[in-house]
C-alpha cells in the first residue's frame, strides 16, 4: 500500500513514490550537470596548456633552425 499526498491547491492525490523519484532525479541531474561542467573545465585547461606547450616547442624549433642556417651561412 502506497502513501498518497494530496495537493492543498487542487486536491489531486498522487503516490509519495512519485515525489521521491522526482527529487532523486532532480538531485542526480544537478550532480550530472556539475560533474560535466567540471570535466569540461578540466579539458579546456589541459587543452590550453597543451596548445601553449606546442607553441613553445614550435618557437624553440624555429629558433634552432634559424641558428643552424646562420652557422651554415657563416661557413
Amino acid at each position: 500500500m502506497s502513501t498518497e499526498i494530496k495537493c492543498p491547491n487542487c486536491a489531486h492525490t498522487f503516490p509519495i513514490e512519485e515525489v521521491m523519484a522526482e527529487e532523486y532525479k532532480k538531485d542526480l541531474r544537478e550532480k550530472m550537470v556539475t560533474f560535466t561542467k567540471q570535466k569540461e573545465d578540466e579539458f579546456a585547461k589541459k587543452q590550453n596548456e597543451f596548445q601553449a606547450l606546442q607553441k613553445q616547442q614550435e618557437l624553440a624549433f624555429e629558433q634552432q633552425q634559424k641558428n643552424k642556417r646562420q652557422l651554415m651561412s657563416k661557413n
